[in-house]
């Protein structure tokens, strides 16, 4: 069974592209990939099927019946649409659908050709083009090859139009049901016309990844470059060549067929919530340039990062409700529209929801006065950190209340602040029938993802009672493997520093970019500054030539966060919620000895989940360095085997 890309199409779509979905899915072996109206060019073709072994194939769809066909040559079609309601019989002049697809594959192929890792450079007549084949056809839904054989006296000769290569009818494509996997392969391989034939060695995964950032461009992760494992000819691999990492195939298609309404995504720490977020925020622009869409989260630095992924790295000047993607954190967007905010300061931690409600009354009471400054479509990442009267500000939000796009990402586990429990429908959101769970983790290794996972579960006092609106979700396991974690233990609380640079100084050295290594800790101010301070200083020396990006030095610092920001990254667990990096090193983990006390289950809880925010921060390596008199780094250090932690003394 292939993939789809949707994996079902809307009720409206027309009926002869419904039977070929159907058909593609159900025919075609499990290595096939098959996109409906894929957005890789302006004109968009019915269907674009890819197989690593065969090729790329443009599919035209048209469900005309004989009937409708008044005139027909090589190049044009003149079709009578029949009487609808109360629309009058009419005549148009369509391409002839072959054309029509040979207009696609050509537009398709100059997308392609501009990746290096895409072309032949082995000597011969294929030299410079695409390394592997890329063909059209048209299925004629509407007819079958008997009726289009079958002269008919009052009507045109179709035969010569529409009985040629490449050109397949309902009938033909019935009969893919009942054949195997090794004949549908053969009936496939013959709508490429013979031109375009030719045998090569398979895609690569990166190769397939590539084609598929640029068949739906709103799935790209990042670019990086090539290895020997991405090139798929026993020719050198292109200099300077790159690939695009994209979704994988489930996320791709909850990236584009989430659809309207109110929806709730809950997913584990790294199972791609923000990328389909912004993915789909990406694809909703394509689909429609002028759509006012708002992205918002809690933390300033993550929306500074979704900011620089949904507009390439460019730094955008903000607009309030102006077309395009707007990526703001909720009180920025909140201090946009209403010009103030109520105080927080002075107010004791019991006295937090008063103000937070009273933030969404002011919000909403803008919104009543200003209504030309709502969205089409609003998405909202780190839900679980949100008080719950926002989401009733948001959802005023929206131009269309009750069936506008709203998309609600959250994951309990990575819960920070204390929040009052709250169900969807008290808030005015009608999510039943149409909520997610990811529980696949895409960011950490099988050894990180299972450490921090343990250390959570295991220190827990009780298990905590679960809510309505933020499920705990269990994640399954990582497919990636990688060094264990590792624990650094300093004799002296001077030197936790310098472990830390020397260490990040090697790694530099062996190739991985600065930008990929993060610093994380828990607390740089009051009696802590001097620490950071010495960190800091330190750097300017120990890091030969890079440097450190502190991002919470200050409010213009975590607003210029982004991919492209150069240096190592120097960030607050907190800060760094929604965030990844190759590899991270957890400064000082003594900040988090309190964890160890089950005398408040509440702060406990929190103090554990803020340190797995910060442990499932690290993609490949994650590194934690204590004093050896830290009481929690003495507990990993004991349970080391069952951890699968790796210790160090140093």
């Amino acid at each position: 069974m292939a993939e789809m890309i949707p994996d079902s199409l809307l009720s409206a779509a027309p009926r002869g592209e419904k039977f070929l979905f159907n058909a593609f899915r159900n025919a075609l072996p499990d290595n096939f990939i098959a996109w409906h109206e894929p957005s890789a060019t302006t004109s968009k073709p019915d269907f674009v099927i890819l197989s690593d072994t065969h090729g790329l194939l443009v599919v035209e769809a048209k469900g005309w019946s004989k009937n409708m066909i008044k005139e027909a040559d090589s190049n044009q079609v003149l079709v009578e649409w029949p009487t609808s309601g109360d629309r009058p019989t009419r005549q148009q002049v369509h391409s002839h659908p072959l054309k029509q697809a040979e207009s696609y594959k050509y537009a398709l192929m100059d997308k392609l050709k501009e990746e290096p890792i895409l072309l032949n450079n082995q000597q011969g007549i294929n030299f410079g083009k695409l390394c592997f084949p890329i063909g059209r056809c048209a299925v004629m839904t509407g007819m079958t090859r008997d009726e289009v054989e079958q002269e008919d006296l009052l009507g045109p000769n179709l035969a010569p139009v529409f009985l040629q290569e490449s050109i397949l009818f309902s009938d033909e494509i019935d009969a893919w049901a009942d054949l195997s996997d090794r004949d549908v392969i053969v009936r496939f391989w013959d709508l490429f016309d013979s031109r375009a034939k030719f045998k090569f060695p398979p895609l690569t995964d990166d190769q397939i990844q590539t084609v598929r950032a640029i068949l739906n461009p709103s799935t790209t992760v990042k670019r990086v470059p090539a290895t020997p494992q991405s090139w798929n000819l026993p020719t050198p691999i292109p200099q300077d060549a790159t690939v695009v990492k994209t979704l994988d195939l489930q996320q791709e298609r909850a990236a584009k067929q989430l659809g309207n309404g109110h929806r709730i995504l809950s997913g584990v720490a790294g199972s791609g919530k923000t990328l389909i977020l912004t993915s789909r925020a990406k694809w909703m622009l394509e689909e429609d340039p002028d759509q006012q869409i708002l992205i918002t989260c809690f933390n300033v630095t993550l929306a500074a990062y979704i900011r620089s992924v949904v507009h390439g790295g460019k730094n955008i000047p903000l607009r309030l409700c102006s077309p395009g993607v707007e990526v703001r954190h909720f009180h920025g967007w909140a201090r946009a529209l209403c010009g103030a905010l109520p105080r927080y300061e002075g107010r004791d931690d019991s006295e937090g929801d008063e103000v937070d409600e009273e933030l969404a009354s002011l919000v909403m009471e803008q919104l009543k006065e200003r209504p030309e400054l709502r969205y089409d479509a609003i998405l909202v990442d780190e839900a679980h950190i949100m008080h719950s009267a926002w989401f009733n500000a948001l959802k005023t939000a929206l131009k269309n209340p009750e069936e506008g796009s709203l998309l609600i990402v959250n994951d309990a586990s990575q819960k920070l602040r204390k929040r009052k429990r709250f169900s969807w429908a008290s808030v005015g959101i009608n999510a039943r029938g149409r909520t997610r769970i990811y529980k696949k983790n895409y960011r950490n290794t099988k050894q990180v993802l299972g450490f921090a996972w343990n250390v959570l579960s295991t220190l827990v006092a009780s298990e905590p009672e679960p809510e309505e609106a933020f499920p705990l979700v269990i994640p399954d396991q990582s497919d990636r493997d990688g060094p264990r974690p590792r624990l650094v233990l300093a004799k002296a609380v001077s030197s936790v520093e310098l472990l830390a640079l020397e260490a990040c100084k090697r790694e530099i050295a062996g190739g991985l970019a600065a930008k990929d290594i993060a610093f994380i800790y828990r607390y740089g101010g009051g009696g802590y500054a001097r620490r950071l301070q010495g960190l800091l200083t330190q750097s300017e020396s120990r890091l030969a030539g890079e440097k450190l990006y502190w991002v919470n030095r200050s409010n213009e610092t975590k607003n210029n966060y982004g991919v492209n920001q150069p240096g190592v990254r120097l960030i607050t667990t907190q800060s760094a919620l929604g965030l990844e990096f190759k590899s991270v090193y957890l400064l000082w983990l003594e900040d988090f000895d309190r964890a160890l006390d089950s005398g408040d289950p509440e702060q406990q809880l929190r103090d554990l989940r803020e340190l797995y925010v910060a442990m499932t921060r690290a993609q490949d390596q994650l590194t934690l360095i204590c004093s050896s008199t830290s009481r929690l780094g003495a507990h990993l250090a004991q349970e080391r085997e069952n951890l699968g932690l790796e210790v160090i003394h140093a």
